[in-house]
């Protein structure tokens, strides 16, 4: 039930810019006095406090623009408003304010004039505007008038006349967003002020959100932990805050943007016409210059800033501006350059903005005279780029065409070619992370794949931030066009443990060696690492990373050392250490030949840069310097252990060095050999002599043939024809081969040079043989660019095959379904050892760990009724400990589940004052994940249909709501629907009818009737709604027992009613007579009368009998007393409301002993406040316990 305690006008008015407040002049004196608002009978004013220990303020005050006359009122310190109701309606009123401080008071400030409007007078309409913009269903509007309580926003289909309420915004707001925006739709939407004597409506607006696709996005900028996204259609700034996560407001423009740059100052914005520059929050706007000359029209502008100038490149010219003054300080004429995308990417460390030239790549150098243009690079090695992509730290450039340089000694070298097709690059640390399509792909320091993730949806862009991969996506159903998607950086590292062993790792090695501990050594010059296979461990342990790129490695068999040496540098490992790390073994200006380890000396052939000199030094185990030769730096060398001589020479000679070795290491003399015009090729591990030191094999330069000579007489004994390597095994010799996509290794006579009958095969092209000092070999090959090993121990002609097959899953994975958990683990058979499983490409919804594959595939996988199910791939590869592997690709049909319909968002309908006919579309807030279009509707429950005359549900989704025009309260209506498989949703739609607004009551004065002990009182009953009022009920109470009321009945404790059964129109009034008998005038005069709405017995939540409200009143101590009937021994509660929509219990519980009860409400602890407080409260009774 409601009660109302005091008079409630509600209206509605509409806020503007006060044109009835003047300023003296511009606000510069520190207070920016205002007039906030204004009414008949109390104006407001509100003031700046920028002052520092003032004591207070005082206000003036005058009815002229004059302080000789005006009055005065002191106000505290941090004061900063006033409200005076000493004011009338209809006049103009002066106000200054002054801080005041114990010394003295501060400058008065300029004064402010407002009037007051009349006695209700609605706010102007005649200059009101309303301006929408569809992006972002943004309303604004101009504030022109003080006299406004609030504003209503409401919304209306186009061609509807039926208006809903979606918002309220403050009385001196002047913009207004919708939430509940829905793209793609138009609307129209009209503001509605409310005030105190009724509202002002403007006219209304269509507003289209028009959607937003991938080709409307036109460049994107990063900076200060804030994306922005550059729009067309409409021209616009959108801005997400990387830190928090959250859509900063966007910035939108009156015309076309172009392009536009962003630095720590502002925003600055290039069109066909002019360049501006904007605060980072787009509030603040600035013109820095505009053109119409020839010279500067045509063709798209680009623009960049650097920390002091703004660039602008139009149509052949380079203009720059200082960025504080807005002066031009620099003009360069490019015209007759062919200039072709200009990517205007500035790197702060080097002061460039780089540019294309064709055939050369340009870029401009900042100079303390301003911008000097330099060549970069020649476009004849790299393909014709649009975009250009920077790293962080400004060292590396990547083309969109998957060109990749390196910015040294300022100079581009281009250094490795990644896949093309690139839009967009953003770096986890300094390592990229690469946008191609819808994939994102991590690369590792030397730009190998180490994960791929694919995205669902048309990836607009992408950026780095705290260890997530932020993923923009095209969306036009959201707000800002596109919606987020994050990618942990280190889901995308599943290969990024590749250089950390070297384990699968596509490379061809430069060169192979063996050590004393059964290790494979395979340096990768590419890599800038050693990797180390362990033949004991059966698996790749952790690499040497060396420091610089490397020319070659040599082995110490007796110190078990390893030097790697390449321009000006040896640097030496110590592989009896556990993680040996690379220390300078012997430093000069030069290039390094060759390099051989002999009993712990090391010899190597050098050429001296600085002295054009050249020669072969020898070093002992600490570094010093054993002998020194001058004269030839041969490229090749082999060690002849049974003679104690190198021999040394290159492939541009026929003439080999001997050096002939003395036992402590010094070379005793040098001499020359020629092999019959046979020049050494020099490979990976050819070069060897046999066990007695009579026969010596080496690469020959003609069709790949390995030549073996007699070292004694210099003479050609044989060649194995065709061979990739072949070395010495006992008085045989091994040669390797490759046949198709295998490795063939045949054992051939040192005799007669042919070949025995034992063949091993090997997968894999053939790479090259390595001895280990046992006898045995490894075998190297390269399979899909990833080496495989192989161990040869059994020379024997019976000797086993090691041709062993890859490790493969062997079964296939199960089907998934929509929105359930998927699991699968994979049979993997063949390979040697253990075997591993690393995913190459994982749909988004999978996850792969421990050996199991899982995930939950939701609707955007599954496709819907149309195909029942889509396929998600999934790459992996599977490998063993000795590297072999496999790729395999499996589809994993994910089956299509149908959804049932989803509601968004919170349904309410609160009616007019008036209680009229209305519609409302409940289908606005039902989406379906499959795509339905067809529902079935349905009322399922009404918990009031009191205030309801009718009440439909179309088969459109849509309310039909006639109201009972006695009623008023709310009720909870729950709406069902169902799609074409009968799937349901629910949604509970509150509906809530205004209360009328109480009549307003006036007493005649008692009269004396012909009869003495008769007195009358006309009670006048005039309707102040909006809508008229089918009967009315007095209540009189504190009626004395010896006085009755006529025509009127009592009940059991004394309280009198009348109820009038006649309808009183909109601002029309009716006298209804009372006639007392008494004894005396005296003891009338002690009534109170009171006057409800004829419905005020209707009224509540849940309407039931046995809980029906049938007296209610105001008592003469402010209390409300309400009466109902119960059952004696149940449990009740009070509830109370001030709108009838959201509900309190009382905290006191009622347990009566009779059928009727009386519960009053004294305010608090029986409510939260007292009756007399409130503007309006409704109640309802409920039973909640037996």
């Amino acid at each position: 039930m409601m009660r109302k305690f005091t008079a409630l006008l509600t209206a509605y008015l509409l806020l503007m810019i006060p044109s009835n407040a003047q300023r003296s002049g511009p606000a510069t004196d520190g207070y920016d006095l205002k007039a906030d608002q204004a009414f008949p009978d109390r104006v407001v004013v509100k003031w700046t406090d920028s002052f520092e220990d003032e004591t207070g303020f005082r206000l003036f005050k005058s009815s002229i623009p004059s302080l000789n006359y005006a009055s005065q009122v002191e106000l505290g310190a941090n004061t900063t408003s006033y409200e005076d109701h000493d004011v009338v309606a209809d006049k103009t009123y002066y106000y200054w304010v002054a801080a005041l401080h114990d010394d003295s008071s501060d400058t008065v400030s300029e004064y402010v004039s407002v009037s007051t409007p009349s006695i209700g007078e609605l706010p102007l309409m005649d200059s009101l505007t309303l301006n929408g913009y569809g992006y972002a269903t943004s309303l604004h509007w101009a504030r022109r008038s003080l006299n406004v309580l609030e504003h209503i926003v409401e919304r209306a289909s186009i061609g509807s006349d039926i208006w809903y309420q979606v918002g309220t915004a403050p009385y001196d707001a002047t913009s207004y967003t919708d939430p509940y925006a829905k793209p793609g739709e138009i609307f129209q939407y009209r503001l509605v002020a409310v005030g105190e004597y009724g509202s002002a409506t403007t006219l209304s607006i269509e507003v289209r959100w028009p959607g937003i696709s991938g080709s409307n996005l036109g460049k994107s900028i990063k900076h200060g932990g804030v994306k922005y996204f550059l729009f067309s259609e409409p021209s616009r700034v959108e801005r997400y805050d990387l830190e928090s996560g959250n859509w900063l407001e966007p910035i939108l423009f009156p015309t076309e943007v172009a392009d536009f740059a962003v630095d720590s100052s502002g925003i600055f914005t290039v069109s066909n016409e002019e360049l501006d520059k904007l605060s980072l929050d787009g509030s603040q706007v600035e013109m820095v210059t505009q053109w119409t000359n020839s010279t500067t029209t045509g063709g798209a502008p680009v623009v960049a800033a650097d920390d002091s100038n703004i660039l602008l490149y139009k149509n052949g010219y380079l203009f720059a501006f200082d960025k504080f003054t807005r002066d031009q300080v620099g003009e360069y004429d490019f015209s007759g350059e062919s200039i072709y995308y200009p990517t205007f990417e500035f790197i702060p460390q080097l002061n460039r903005v780089y540019f294309q030239s064709r055939p050369h790549v340009n870029f401009f150098i900042k100079s303390e005279n301003g911008y000097s243009v330099s060549k970069g690079w020649d476009l004849y090695d790299l393909s014709y780029f649009e975009r250009l992509f920077v790293s962080p730290n400004g060292d590396q450039m990547i083309t969109d065409m998957g060109d990749v340089m390196s910015i040294e000694d300022e100079s581009e070298i281009l250094i490795d070619n990644i896949e093309g097709g690139i839009t967009d690059i953003t770096y986890n640390g300094n390592l990229p992370v690469v946008l191609r399509g819808n994939t994102l792909v991590a690369y590792d320091d030397v730009f190998q794949i180490v994960g791929k993730r694919e995205i669902s949806g048309e990836v607009l862009n992408i950026d780095y931030s705290n260890g997530e991969i932020v993923v923009f996506i095209e969306d036009e159903t959201s707000l800002h066009g596109m919606r987020i998607v994050k990618v942990m950086a280190s889901d995308l590292s599943s290969r990024s443990d590749y250089l950390n062993n070297g384990a699968g790792l596509q490379f061809a090695p430069d060169q192979v060696l063996t050590t004393s501990d059964d290790t494979l050594l395979l340096l990768s010059r590419k890599y800038k690492r050693v990797f180390r296979w362990s033949f004991q461990d059966q698996k790749y342990i952790s690499p040497l990373v060396l420091p610089v790129a490397p020319d070659g490695i040599s082995y110490d068999l007796k110190y078990n050392k390893l030097y790697v040496y390449g321009l000006n540098h040896v640097n030496v490992f110590d592989l009896n250490q556990g993680n040996p790390e690379a220390s300078l073994y012997y430093g000069f200006e030069g290039n390094v030949s060759f390099f051989e380890c002999i009993e712990g000396i090391c010899y190597f052939g050098y050429r001296d840069l600085v002295a054009s000199s050249g020669g072969v030094v020898a070093i002992d185990v600490n570094g010093d310097v054993i002998d020194l030769i001058d004269g030839d730096t041969p490229s090749f060398s082999i060690w002849d252990r049974v003679r104690r001589r190198i021999y040394l020479t290159d492939s541009a000679s026929d003439i080999m060095q001997v050096l002939q070795i003395s036992a402590d290491g010094g070379v005793l003399s040098k001499s020359y050999k020629s092999w019959f015009n046979q020049s050494i090729d020099y490979r990976l591990c050819a070069n060897e002599i046999d066990q007695n030191g009579e026969m010596m094999i080496f690469g020959g330069e003609v069709s790949s043939n390995s030549v073996v000579v007699d070292i004694a007489n210099s003479s050609i004994l044989g060649e194995i024809p065709y061979y990739i390597d072949a070395a010495f095994s006992g008085e045989n010799i091994l040669a390797l081969t490759t046949d198709q996509d295998q490795s063939i290794l045949n054992r051939w006579t040192g005799t007669d040079f042919s070949i025995l009958d034992k063949t091993w095969r090997f997968e894999g092209e053939g790479m090259c043989l390595a001895k280990f000092s046992d006898g045995s070999f490894a075998i190297v090959t390269l399979c899909d660019g990833v080496p495989r090993i192989y161990r040869l121990n059994d020379l024997s002609p019976n000797g086993s095959n090691l041709m062993s097959s890859p490790p493969k899953i062997t079964d296939t994975p199960p089907k998934a379904y929509e929105d359930e958990l998927f699991s699968w683990t994979p049979m993997v058979t063949g390979g040697t050892g253990v075997t591993s499983i690393q995913p190459i490409e994982l749909p988004a919804w999978l996850t792969y760990s421990e050996g199991i594959f899982w995930g939950i595939p939701d609707e955007r996988y599954s496709g819907d009724r149309s195909n029942g199910g889509e396929d998600s791939l999934l790459t992996v590869r599977v490998m063993d400990e000795r590297g072999g592997w496999s790729d395999q690709d499996f589809n994993i049909h994910v089956a299509w589940e149908n959804d049932p319909p989803v509601f968004q968002g919170d349904a309410s309908v609160i009616a007019d004052i008036q209680g009229s006919h209305s519609s409302y579309p409940v289908a606005m807030f039902l989406t379906d994940p499959d795509g339905s279009e067809s529902f079935q509707w349905k009322i399922a429950s009404v918990s009031n249909p009191a205030i309801f005359k009718s009440i439909t549900l179309t088969q459109q989704g849509s309310l039909d709501i006639e109201y009972n025009s006695r009623s008023a309260g709310s009720s909870r209506l729950m709406i069902e629907v169902s799609d074409l498989s009968g799937k349901t949703a629910s949604q509970l739609v509150t509906v809530a009818l205004p209360e009328v607004d109480s009549p307003q009551l006036a007493l005649s004065e008692l009269e004396y009737t012909a009869n003495e002990s008769e007195f009358l009182q006309v009670a006048t009953i005039y309707n102040q709604s909006y809508r008229p009022l089918e009967g009315v009920d007095l209540i009189l109470s504190n009626v004395a027992s010896n006085v009755s009321v006529k025509s009127a009945s009592v009940d059991e404790f004394g309280i009198w009613y009348l109820h009038y059964d006649g309808v009183i129109g909109v601002d029309e009034s009716v006298e209804i007579p009372l006639v007392y008998l008494a004894e005396n005038a005296p003891s009338v005069e002690g009534v109170a009368i009171s006057a409800l709405p004829g419905h005020a017995k209707d009224l509540g939540d849940e309407v039931n009998d046995r809980f029906t409200v049938y007296h209610s009143c105001m008592m003469k101590d402010d209390s409300f007393v309400l009466d109902f009937s119960a059952t004696p021994g149940k449990i009740y509660q009070i509830s109370y409301s001030d709108d009838g929509i959201s509900w309190t219990p009382s905290p006191i519980y009622i347990i009566p002993d009779e059928s009727v009860i009386r519960w009053n409400d004294f305010g608090p602890p029986w409510t939260n406040s007292a009756p007399v407080e409130q503007l309006r409260r409704f109640y309802r009774v409920e039973q909640i316990g037996d």
